[in-house]
């Protein structure tokens, strides 16, 4: 089991990327769909306790972005955060001679301090497995760093029969990541969405909690070394 850090509640930011077609507009719209009908009895997992999540607010804006914010509580550990998922629609996008690889760069901006990704292909589209990892290529070079908490996903599970995509071809993106995991969902039946925001949301955080513990750890350091240089002085 994995020991959760108590952290204090505060806005987590996340972006879902990947072609089109993939679905990703589907899985947060259905995450969406999911928090704002919640009544506070999402399925335990094997880490969690008392997984809910409510309060849901869509926001459209004048750029390609578009935003879902959930009010979200994981385990006592967690308490309660804001969960704001941003989604590169399509709505926009494909009115223009740009691929959305071309489009997510043009309007990323790391002023939006989004915290992970959930970059998402189609199980039936070897074209948008291919996508992916060229997102994931991109995510790390804009955010500089491959530690950027990164979710690799699948989607369309539904449509098993119709697979071109190999089951754990999206770990040949994450292997040797230190925060990227490959998953598969379904946003058409609801297969593990909700637990994919969670989750991400859980990697950020204990992400941030090694971060803070090594910062602090350097720190001491410093304190104490410097404490000692002015004793050799006096």
């Amino acid at each position: 089991n994995i020991i959760m850090p108590v952290v204090e509640s505060r806005e987590y930011r996340v972006a879902i990327i990947g072609s089109k077609g993939a679905g990703k507009t589907s899985i947060a719209s259905q995450f969406g769909h999911l928090s704002s009908s919640s009544t506070n009895n999402f399925p335990s997992r094997p880490h969690d306790s008392s997984l809910s999540s409510s309060s849901l607010d869509i926001t459209i804006h004048d750029d390609p972005w578009q935003s879902y914010k959930h009010t979200v509580v994981l385990d006592p550990a967690f308490g309660t955060h804001q969960l704001l998922v941003y989604d590169l629609t399509g709505h926009l996008s494909w009115e223009i001679d740009e691929s959305p690889l071309q489009i997510f760069s043009s309007c990323w901006d790391k002023s939006m301090h989004i915290e992970g990704y959930v970059i998402v292909y189609s199980i039936t589209s070897p074209e948008s497995y291919a996508e992916a990892g060229r997102f994931v290529q991109l995510v790390h070079k804009l955010e500089g760093s491959t530690s950027t908490p990164t979710f690799v996903v699948g989607n369309k599970t539904d449509l098993e029969s119709y697979r071109e995509v190999a089951t754990a071809a999206g770990t040949h993106f994450t292997t040797g990541l230190p925060n990227a995991i490959s998953t598969e969902i379904s946003a058409t039946v609801r297969s593990d969405v909700e637990g994919l925001f969670f989750n991400i949301m859980r990697t950020i955080i204990l992400q941030q909690h090694k971060k803070e513990q090594k910062e602090n750890v350097l720190r001491s350091i410093e304190e104490e070394a410097t404490k000692k240089k002015h004793c050799i002085i006096q």
